[in-house]
């Protein structure tokens, strides 16, 4: 019931017509489930095979609707989109254009897979500052403990240590 801005909502781009089959695209599941789900990808094949699908809410990052009377989006998730960042600090302080109450970031723990882009080192603390640069006030991270976000994942707070001023 809540409004959803889907930041890299096309997925893996080679899997994204059959997780889009199966019912494991978190776009289409999210656009079930959400009074409005608005799906932002930079990539244009992506967005071309969700609008041919039926969801006319997938947009490029250009053409996504941004309008100043409209209310905020109640939720911003990102999710796993800072991978393919080379800057995610200036990614995350440029979504604030979009307006909306929270946000959600879902990166692999940097501690765990190791990447080329700046994103994909992404520790607990280190994203915790990041978002704290980007402007951002974060309340929690969570690091999930597994290899995928199945149902077998545990879900662990982490305590930030002395980042009082960072908390909402």
């Amino acid at each position: 019931g809540l409004r959803v801005l889907h930041v890299g909502c096309c997925d893996d781009l080679d899997a994204l017509a059959d997780r889009l089959a199966d019912g494991t695209c978190l776009f289409a599941r999210l656009s079930r489930e959400a009074q409005q789900c608005v799906g932002i990808d930079a990539r244009r094949e992506g967005v071309d095979l969700l609008r041919a699908l039926g969801f006319a809410d997938a947009h490029l990052p250009q053409h996504a609707p941004v309008a100043e009377d409209a209310p905020p989006f109640d939720i911003c998730l990102v999710a796993d989109a800072l991978l393919h960042e080379d800057d995610p600090g200036a990614y995350l302080a440029r979504l604030r254009r979009y307006r909306f109450r929270h946000l959600v970031v879902a990166v692999p723990d940097g501690r765990r897979r190791r990447r080329g882009t700046e994103a994909g080192r992404l520790t607990p603390q280190a994203l915790w500052q990041l978002l704290i640069d980007a402007g951002y006030r974060p309340e929690q991270v969570e690091l999930c403990l597994a290899d995928d976000t199945s149902r077998r994942a545990k879900i662990l707070p982490f305590d930030a240590g002395g980042a009082d001023d960072a908390t909402a």
